[in-house]
């Protein structure tokens, strides 16, 4: 029974997304597969799809289109990949994917899972289901998140926390891989699930809704759980070891600073995120958009200087664009 639907978002990365699915169909699992591409436009959907088409088979899946999710087998292991249309943000491309994973009546669990993230080990699935089934109220669950060009080293430990000035920051994040972790008190601390890689339980979607799409990029998980507080915890498995290509789409990295893009968005989303869930937070964020601006200016890093700028001014991001600064 395929009881865990995984939802992948492709944009402009086919190398990385191929790389992916093809790690999680060699996991021999109760597993089915979504890859949704948010319209691309440079090939990515044709690629992923002939390599689909020319391995799903070997590897004990049956490649189906979209329409027929609701009609297969509790025992089937099925992928299908399908363009979003549209290139809506993250929250929009995924949440196209857990549309389609909740048509199949046995989906007890969406795996949200980045692109640039290879599972390396079916102990990584196995784990996040154990945790779903020890603690029915646990709604999103994470794994142990390694850089994939490092795997001594954690990304983050299940998610992050989000201080009182709306700024979010990783669990474990540098901390060597193999230390011992306890579960417990990391799931305490959580208030977000890391978006690289979110074990989500179907009630909880059919509880609270899909993602908030009105974020493009960024926030969308800690805004997800925001809304789903006192009725749903966050739980983490540290034996559910994944590996990740940090920010490849969008020109980011935990060690080289942000693009331009990503400053732009994750400005305003922590933006968008304080004015929603903590108003008091604002006044911070907004002074904190300045000192940046001057900052980067200081560093001579003018595109990432106007992006904000664009943010406080509230331009939205066709300026940004028309002006080459992303």
């Amino acid at each position: 029974m395929a009881s865990t639907v995984a939802v992948v978002l492709n944009w402009r990365d086919s190398a990385s997304t191929i790389a992916c699915i093809d790690s999680l169909l060699a996991l021999d699992a109760d597993l089915a597969v979504i890859v949704v591409d948010n319209d691309s436009g440079d090939g990515s959907l044709e690629r992923i799809t002939a390599h689909a088409e020319a391995t799903t088979a070997a590897r004990g899946y049956t490649l189906i289109t979209p329409a027929a999710i609701g009609g297969q087998r509790p025992d089937q292991r099925w992928m299908t990949v399908l363009s979003s249309g549209r290139n809506g943000g993250y929250a929009f491309g995924n949440n196209v994917g857990i549309r389609l994973a909740l048509q199949a009546a046995d989906c007890r669990y969406v795996w949200i899972l980045n692109a640039d993230v290879v599972v390396p080990a079916v102990s990584a699935l196995n784990s996040l289901v154990a945790m779903m089934e020890a603690d029915p109220a646990i709604g999103i669950g994470g794994a142990k998140v390694v850089y994939a060009g490092d795997p001594d080293v954690v990304q983050t430990l299940g998610g992050g926390t989000v201080d009182r000035r709306g700024q979010t920051h990783q669990l474990g994040q540098g901390q060597r891989s193999d230390l011992p972790v306890d579960e417990a008190a990391v799931a305490a601390q959580l208030d977000y699930i890391n978006g690289a890689c979110s074990f989500v339980r179907r009630s909880l979607i059919e509880d609270i809704g899909l993602m908030a799409e009105d974020y493009f990029l960024y926030f969308e998980e800690v805004d997800w759980f925001a809304r789903a507080r006192g009725r749903f915890r966050l739980g983490f498995a540290a034996d559910a070891v994944v590996l990740h290509h940090v920010g490849k789409s969008i020109g980011t990295s935990d060690s080289t600073g942000r693009s331009a893009l990503s400053t732009y968005y994750m400005t305003s989303s922590r933006l968008r995120f304080c004015r929603r869930f903590m108003r008091g937070a604002v006044p911070h964020v907004i002074r904190d958009m300045a000192m940046e601006i001057a900052r980067n200016l200081r560093h001579r890093r003018i595109r990432q200087a106007l992006a904000i700028a664009c943010v406080l001014l509230r331009t939205g991001p066709a300026l940004p664009r028309r002006l080459g600064i992303f």
